[in-house]
């Protein structure tokens, strides 16, 4: 075997301080019984205003591509830039040619030419830092919007493969344009795996269609958990010493924060996959802050809404009568807190200052909440407006609760019926055929055992060899009888022919004696003649011819009323290679002169045959 065919993949690598092409090498070697390391590979590329590269007549050891060490290209290929440092725009043309050998003049060489015409423009990145001071939430959100061209980017891949042997990581499918050495990722939802990486190498493995990353060390062999190159991170900055809160998404929340100065950034690195082998990576960044400025009157809220609970809370168990109209009035009082918030969301600071009276009118509290240092601090909020409550639906959870001034804990445990019943589940099990009527095969993995029951049918089924059917239209136009194959389904092709490319033969009996039946032979439709197949002819379509003045009419034989004149087809004989066909009225068969005459014959007789072998 030879070499004669090679493939490529290009990617715009658009996200560092200098844009470059990356090249990799995806053609099957094996398949073609070439060895991958005698590969040598040169590139070139034609922008559009020229050629920006072209190596295709260097050395070998000037090759892009060494096969004996990667399939991925170790020249830096810069991408043309306009005077905006952007990339040209327009039609680019990429050529890979793959030698077997050292010397393209002399070596075997194939070649591969692929196009692209380049349209990207960069998305502007955008975010959003909020803070709700009621819930509390402050959160910070990507609002970029990164689509292009109808392609959505990928932030992240599963890994298939950890090794920690080789310290490298797999993602499926030729992702090189992913992975910058250099660039640094997370690995998140893994089972052993999770911290940041930075990239010390990149290949394809071709054989198993997969992108092999190199890190300065891995420690779990288990494959699970993504790569993933978005970091999302919410500051605390008027409070030195707070770690800040990292997230992996593109939206990152949370409930703890502080008042005064608070900040939000994100960085994300993308892989754009725009089809034909062609894929571009970028890289985005943006950061915003933003000063938390909750009122002084929620913490007046905080304090009434707390003090009523209080009330409720001491009297409970001792006055019902006092525990009630505590908790009419801490109803009533957190049913104002929807139209607090939007009061609070659309800046209407008098909706503000009349919502927050109202609660401490109802409340019964002062002003006296200690909010106004000066400091920042940890911002609470106002909660939900309604009560939580932690109940057993029924369903085997049991719920304890204990009280302990204002903190109250609930102890959630399982049923005893519930422990039982995953004691039970746990034990061994097995399936057996105790007449051996059955095959019974098991299959482990894990803790998964799969049984398979193989139950053999009572008889052998033995389906057809082979058939056909095919309608055959015999008509007799001006007395002159002819036969049309039509609409031929033939199954397993094997001896039967196919009438429509190999015919067959029509051949209408001569009679032996004047009352013989009118008939018809068919034969020369096997390829080998043997008399062990099956017939079976129906007709579904007559039309008769019938005497009288004026020249007499035509008649289609199919109501009710013409039943007497249809003809059914019989099969009288079966011989090496051909059968024999009468036609039967109810009451009799019809001779050569009855069936096709000038003074009642029959002009149409459309058959259906079947023979199965």
């Amino acid at each position: 075997m030879a070499l004669t065919t090679t493939d490529f993949n290009v990617s715009f690598l658009l996200g560092g301080s200098s844009k470059v092409f990356k090249f990799t090498d995806i053609t099957d070697y094996t398949s073609q019984g070439v060895s991958r390391a005698a590969i040598t590979g040169r590139i070139k590329v034609t922008a559009p205003s020229g050629i920006v590269y072209d190596n295709l007549s260097a050395s070998a050891a000037s090759a892009d591509i060494i096969g004996s060490a990667s399939r991925v290209s170790s020249t830096s290929i810069n991408v043309p830039l306009l005077s905006g440092g952007t990339p040209e725009v327009g039609l680019y043309t990429f050529e890979y040619r793959a030698t077997n050998g050292n010397d393209p003049s002399v070596d075997t060489t194939v070649s591969k030419i692929k196009t692209f015409t380049y349209s990207y423009s960069k998305p502007k990145e955008t975010n959003q830092l909020t803070a709700d001071c009621l819930s509390p939430e402050l959160k910070g959100a990507d609002t970029t919007n990164y689509l292009v061209n109808a392609v959505t980017p990928n932030d992240r891949f599963l890994i298939s493969i950890a090794s920690s042997s080789t310290n490298t990581f797999c993602v499926s499918g030729e992702k090189v344009g992913f992975f910058t050495v250099g660039n640094k990722f997370d690995v998140i939802s893994s089972t052993g795996n999770n911290g940041q990486y930075t990239i010390t190498g990149v290949n394809y493995d071709k054989t198993n269609d997969k992108t092999v990353v190199n890190v300065a060390g891995v420690s779990s062999d288990t494959a699970d958990g993504y790569i993933v190159q978005r970091r999302t991170t919410l500051y605390f900055t008027s409070v030195p010493g707070i770690t800040p809160l990292v997230g992996y998404s593109s939206v990152l929340s949370t409930n703890s924060f502080y008042s005064q100065l608070q900040s939000f950034s994100f960085e994300a690195h993308v892989l754009y996959d725009f089809g034909g082998g062609i894929t571009l990576s970028d890289s985005f960044s943006s950061s915003d802050s933003i000063n938390v400025d909750c009122d002084d009157n929620l913490c007046d809220v905080f304090c009434c809404i707390n003090t009523v609970f209080g009330e409720y809370m001491k009297y409970k168990c001792t006055n019902k009568t006092l525990a009630d109209l505590a908790l009419e009035r801490y109803t009533i009082i957190t049913s104002h807190l929807a139209s607090l918030r939007t009061a609070y969301e659309c800046g209407d600071s008098a909706a503000i200052t009349s919502l927050t009276a109202q609660i401490k009118e109802v409340s019964q509290c002062n002003d006296d909440c200690g909010c106004t240092s000066g400091d920042p601090i940890p911002i609470t909020g106002t909660g939900a407006s309604a009560t939580s409550v932690v109940a057993s639906g029924g369903n085997g959870v049991n719920v304890a609760t204990s009280v302990n001034g204002n903190e109250t804990t609930y102890t959630l445990t399982l049923a005893q019926s519930v422990l039982d019943d995953i004691t039970n589940a746990t034990a061994t099990s097995s399936v057996v055929s105790s007449d051996s009527s059955i095959t019974v095969t098991s299959t482990t993995a894990g803790t998964n055992t799969e049984y398979n029951i193989k139950i053999p049918p009572a008889t052998p089924i033995i389906p057809p060899k082979e058939f056909i059917v095919m309608k055959l239209e015999i008509e007799n136009p001006n007395n002159t009888v002819s036969f049309t194959p039509k609409d031929v389904f033939h199954q397993n092709p094997t001896n039967l022919k196919n009438p429509t490319t190999a015919a067959w033969t029509y051949s209408e009996v001569s009679p032996l004696y004047s009352y013989s039946p009118y008939a018809i032979d068919v034969s020369s439709f096997q390829t080998s003649s043997n008399s062990t197949y099956k017939v079976d002819v129906s007709s579904y379509y007559q039309k008769r011819s019938v005497g009288g003045s004026g020249g007499g009419s035509t008649i289609d034989i199919e109501g009710f009323n013409y039943a007497p004149h249809f003809l059914k087809p019989m099969v009288v004989k079966i011989d090496n290679g051909s059968f024999r066909l009468y036609f039967k009225s109810p009451s009799k068969y019809f001779k050569p002169g009855e069936i096709f005459n000038s003074n009642g014959g029959y002009k149409k007789i459309y058959l259906t045959i079947k023979i199965y072998e």
